[in-house]
């Protein structure tokens, strides 16, 4: 049996000085300690005090600098390890990004890097990491597949060049060591900076050479091998969705001002609760946000970019099936006249508790048809925490 474990996310911090942080990051030397809420590490460390989050593990996607800058990389260290501390978390994860890259140093871009035990400090893990361009990290219950697609920058130039993962050699490397756990029953996810998938719908300038080379094949490995999961950072744009029924989890952006603020996005922090039931991967992301003045906090707007409350591995892709459930399951409530009993959401998930599992796009789903169909409203909005079903009196609800 694999017992559940919590998961805390955090990617692209961009620290650096102030004189370089410009419109680029939040996070510098000259960052406000006071109010605390203006600071955004000090201010989540406060958030995980008041809310008692824990995780197992805390992971970290890339970008902890900005632009190789070096006090960057050394003061966004220390601020991921005093965030694993307040956590209680086991382990710190650290993957690279193409901002934590030293295009300046001729000899080895990376120098800094394998100082700082990129990913952790083992050394057969950090040679597999350095010389094959990947590693495979295997705990009690978990496998780590990280990837650093940021082995072909050696000069600035190569930053707008594509990872390349295309390799055949290479591909059938990684698919040989990732079989050895293909029946392991573990948590297995995959780690890496650049995108694994294309965001077409935002400008060329954000999807140009972002998408890893290759990245079509390894998702098929990684789905051949039984991984559960795909978390990433890079573009500062928050979604989760499903490649052939592997979810892929762009993480958005921790501190750094860049993009978040073009497309309306917030800065994020998230917890990933896993679980496998009957063989199937099962996630609820929850997911703070940052403001200037109020610091850490879940959202109340229902139409934020990322919802408060999500998920992924819903046994169910029949949305519409499952609301039918529902009120067949409930029928002696659904067909009493009295519209002002309210259903709590609470004995709903007690007996459709995959509702909890359900991506944005499923939410939005299952909330339009328990309205077109039941003329139903599930309150508040299930993307920032539901606590009970009500009858619409009328459509203007």
């Amino acid at each position: 049996m694999c017992i559940p474990i919590k998961i805390a996310i955090i990617s692209d911090l961009h620290c650096t000085n102030a004189d370089r942080a410009s419109n680029a990051t939040r996070l510098h030397d000259k960052t406000p300690i006071k109010p605390i809420n203006r600071h955004p590490v000090k201010s989540i460390k406060e958030r995980i005090n008041k809310d008692s989050i824990n995780a197992n593990y805390l992971i970290c996607l890339g970008d902890i600098t900005d632009k190789a800058n070096e006090y960057g990389l050394n003061q966004g260290i220390d601020y991921l390890k005093e965030i694993q501390t307040e956590l209680n978390a086991e382990e710190l994860f650290l993957v690279t990004g193409n901002h934590d890259v030293d295009t300046q140093n001729t000899t080895d871009p990376f120098y800094r890097l394998k100082s700082h035990d990129f990913p952790l400090s083992e050394d057969s893990i950090k040679s597999s990491y350095w010389n094959n361009h990947y590693c495979v990290i295997e705990r009690e219950n978990l496998i780590l597949f990280v990837i650093n697609t940021c082995h072909h920058i050696r000069s600035i130039d190569d930053l707008n060049t594509p990872p390349p993962f295309n390799d055949d050699a290479l591909l059938e490397d990684i698919d040989t060591k990732l079989s050895q756990y293909k029946t392991t029953n573990k948590f297995k996810l995959f780690l890496c900076h650049h995108h694994p998938l294309q965001q077409s719908d935002y400008d060329d300038k954000y999807t140009k050479n972002d998408l890893i080379e290759g990245a079509d094949k390894l998702l098929k490995i990684l789905k051949n091998n039984g991984f559960h999961l795909v978390l990433h950072g890079h573009k500062h744009i928050i979604r989760i969705q499903y490649n052939d029924d592997l979810p892929v989890f762009a993480s958005g952006s921790f501190s750094s001002i860049q993009n978040t603020r073009e497309f309306d996005g917030k800065n994020t922090f998230h917890l990933i609760d896993l679980k496998i039931e009957n063989h199937q991967c099962k996630g609820k992301i929850t997911t703070w946000f940052y403001n200037f003045n109020s610091g850490w906090t879940k959202s109340k707007d229902p139409e934020s970019i990322f919802p408060t409350y999500t998920g992924f591995g819903c046994d169910h892709r029949n949305i519409r099936g499952i609301c039918d459930n529902i009120v067949n399951y409930f029928d002696n409530w659904y067909k009493l006249e009295d519209k002002t009993k309210i259903l709590p959401f609470n004995d709903i998930l007690t007996y459709f508790p995959d509702i909890e599992y359900l991506t944005p796009m499923q939410q939005d789903e299952l909330m339009d048809y328990f309205r077109d169909q039941y003329n139903l409203e599930i309150s508040p909005n299930i993307k920032i925490g539901a606590t009970h079903i009500i009858k619409r009196i009328n459509d203007n609800i």
